[in-house]
C-alpha cells in the first residue's frame, strides 16, 4: 500500500493510503488502528478522518456534534434566556444548528438576514417574515401581518448569521413579536438562539446609515437594539476543531480572528507568499476580494479551454428571485473545467465544496473526475422556503420557489465570501488591493486546512486585518466556564 499522506493528530498519526479498491485513512496510536475511513474518493477519505464526518468514525474518536456537543443542546433547550451560540471558524455551527432543529421539541421558525443565508438555513429571510422594506427599518414600518398566528406559535426563533443583523432589523423584530404575541417582554417571551461568528460577516450598511445607526442605537450591531440589551444573554461558544489541527496555525488564526498580528506571525506568513501567479492546476482554488476578480480568472481559464463549451440552463418555479441562484442560470461548461459541488451527494461520493475536472458533458447531466473516479451529476433542486401554521396550530414550512439547475459552479478562483463554510487542502489568497470589510483575512485563511496548504500573493499587512472590537461586545461581556469542547457562560450587559 502506498502512503500518500501523513500527520500527527491527536496524540498519534494520521496516514492516507492507497488500496486495491481505492483509498484508507487510518487513525494510528501505540501501534493500534483506533479509527479507519475506507471509499473510493482520497479526498472524502482523507477529510473523514480529520473532521469526523464517517459517523462510525466519529463515534469511535472524535465524536460528530451530536455526540461532542450533546450537553449544549440540552442546556439551549432548558435555559429561559437568549443564547448566542458562537465559535471560530471550523467547529461546527452549521451542524450543530442542523442537528438542534431535528432533534428538538421546541417549536421553532429560522431566519436569516439575507437570501442565502435563509437558502443555506432552510429558513426564511427576516425581512419577508415580518414584511420590512429594504431599507433602515423604524418604528412605523412594523405593522400587524398576516403571520400572526405562526409567530404567536413558536417556543424559539432562530437568527442565523446573527453577526450580519443590524441593529434596526433586532428592533423592528422584537417590536414585531410583541405586537403578534401580545406580551410586553422583549421579543414577545419568544426564546431566541442567535448564531454567527463575531469575526465573520460584517452587517452590511451604507456609508449614510452609519451616523443614524450610531444616533439610534449607539452602534449597528444585533446586540445595540434597546430589545437586545433587555435581554438576559447566554453565550455559547463551540471550541472544538474540525477543520485544522496544526497547533502554530490555529494560533496565527486566533489571533487575527481578534485582530492581533504579532511579529513572528508575519514571519511564518511571510513564508508561504508566491508573488508569481500560480499556475491553477498547483492549487485546489484561489480566493479573491472581490467578484470582478473571481469572474476574470475563471472566464480566462474556460476560454484557454480548446475544448466545445456548453449552456445548461437552469429551471425556476414560483419565488425565486435571480440574486439568489446558488449558480448561474446559465452554466458554460466545458470538458477539462474545474469545478466544485454544491451540494452533498447522497451517496457520499463527494460533499459541498469537493472540486472537480468535467470529464463529459452529456445532454442533461455531466460527468466529472474526482481523484481517479469519474462520477455522473444530475441536476438538483434547491427550494426557497416561507413559514406557515398547520392545522394543528404548528409551524410548518412551505415551498414558495425552486431552483433546479446542475450542483456546479466554474472554481478555478472564488471570491472569500463565496468560500464562506467550506474547507480546501490548498488555497492561494489574491489579496489585490487589500481586505476591506471586518474578519475578511480571518475567513480567507481560515479556509485552508493547514500552513503548508496555504499561498499568499503578498506579504500580509496589519492593514489587511479591518477589525471591529465592538463587533465582539456581546462576547467579550460573557464570564465563561470552560468545558474543554465547549464554553457555556453568561453575559453582564452592564459591560458593554
Amino acid at each position: 500500500m502506498k502512503t500518500l499522506r501523513q500527520k500527527e493528530m491527536m496524540g498519534g498519526i494520521a496516514r492516507l493510503v492507497e488500496t486495491k479498491n481505492g483509498f484508507s485513512a487510518v487513525l494510528i496510536k501505540g501501534g493500534k488502528v483506533l479509527a479507519q475511513s475506507d471509499g473510493e474518493n482520497a479526498e472524502i477519505v482523507w477529510n473523514s478522518l480529520l473532521s469526523g464526518g464517517n459517523k462510525s468514525l466519529a463515534q469511535k474518536v472524535e465524536g460528530d456534534t451530536r455526540n461532542i456537543y450533546h450537553d449544549v443542546r440540552s442546556f439551549i433547550e432548558k435555559t429561559s434566556n437568549a443564547i448566542f451560540l458562537t465559535g471560530r471558524a471550523g467547529t461546527g455551527k452549521t451542524t450543530f444548528l442542523r442537528d438542534f432543529l431535528e432533534l428538538s421539541d421546541l417549536k421553532s421558525l429560522v431566519i436569516a438576514p439575507t437570501g442565502i443565508a435563509a437558502l443555506n438555513a432552510g429558513g426564511q429571510t427576516a425581512h419577508s417574515l415580518f414584511k420590512f422594506p429594504p431599507n433602515l427599518i423604524r418604528p412605523q414600518d412594523v405593522k400587524r401581518v398576516r403571520e400572526g398566528r405562526l409567530l404567536r406559535s413558536i417556543d424559539i426563533l432562530v437568527i442565523d448569521e446573527i453577526s450580519m443583523v443590524r441593529a434596526d432589523l433586532m428592533d423592528g423584530i422584537d417590536r414585531s413579536l410583541r405586537l403578534h404575541r401580545g406580551v410586553a417582554k422583549p421579543f414577545g417571551g419568544v426564546k431566541l438562539l442567535c448564531v454567527g461568528d463575531s469575526a465573520q460577516l460584517p452587517p452590511v450598511i451604507k456609508n449614510d446609515e452609519y451616523a443614524i445607526l450610531d444616533d439610534w442605537f449607539g452602534g449597528a450591531y444585533f446586540f445595540d437594539a434597546p430589545s437586545a440589551r433587555d435581554l438576559d444573554w447566554s453565550v455559547v461558544e463551540l471550541c472544538h476543531s474540525f477543520r485544522q489541527t496544526d497547533e502554530t496555525f490555529l494560533s496565527i488564526l486566533n489571533r487575527i480572528r481578534k485582530g492581533i498580528f504579532l511579529n513572528e506571525d508575519g514571519d511564518i506568513l511571510r513564508q508561504c507568499v508566491r508573488e508569481d501567479f500560480p499556475p491553477t492546476d498547483e492549487v485546489d482554488v484561489i480566493l479573491t476580494t472581490t467578484n470582478d476578480a473571481a469572474r476574470r480568472i475563471n472566464d480566462k481559464e474556460m476560454a484557454e479551454l480548446n475544448t466545445k463549451s456548453q449552456i445548461y440552463q437552469c429551471d425556476v418555479e414560483g419565488q425565486f428571485d435571480d440574486k439568489l441562484f446558488p449558480t448561474e442560470g446559465d452554466l458554460e461548461l466545458k470538458v477539462g473545467a474545474k469545478v466544485m459541488l454544491l451540494r452533498n451527494d447522497p451517496d457520499r461520493r463527494w460533499v459541498n465544496g469537493t472540486l472537480a475536472i468535467v470529464d463529459q458533458l452529456l445532454k442533461d447531466t455531466i460527468k466529472v473526475r474526482i481523484g481517479k473516479y469519474v462520477h455522473e451529476v444530475e441536476r438538483v433542486d434547491w427550494e426557497r422556503y416561507q413559514y406557515d401554521i398547520d392545522e394543528n396550530g404548528e409551524p410548518k414550512r412551505k415551498v414558495v420557489g425552486v431552483f433546479t439547475q446542475l450542483p456546479i459552479r466554474p472554481a478555478w478562483a472564488l471570491t472569500i465570501h463565496k468560500a464562506q463554510g467550506l474547507t480546501f487542502d490548498s488555497v492561494h489568497i489574491d489579496f489585490g488591493r487589500g481586505a476591506f470589510a471586518h474578519g475578511h483575512t480571518y475567513v480567507a485563511l481560515s479556509r485552508c486546512r493547514t500552513l503548508e496548504g496555504l499561498s499568499l500573493s503578498r506579504n500580509l499587512r496589519k492593514s489587511d486585518l479591518v477589525f471591529n472590537q465592538h463587533a465582539f461586545a456581546l462576547y467579550d461581556a460573557a464570564k465563561l466556564d470552560d468545558f474543554g469542547e465547549y464554553k457555556i457562560g453568561r453575559a453582564v450587559m452592564s459591560s458593554f
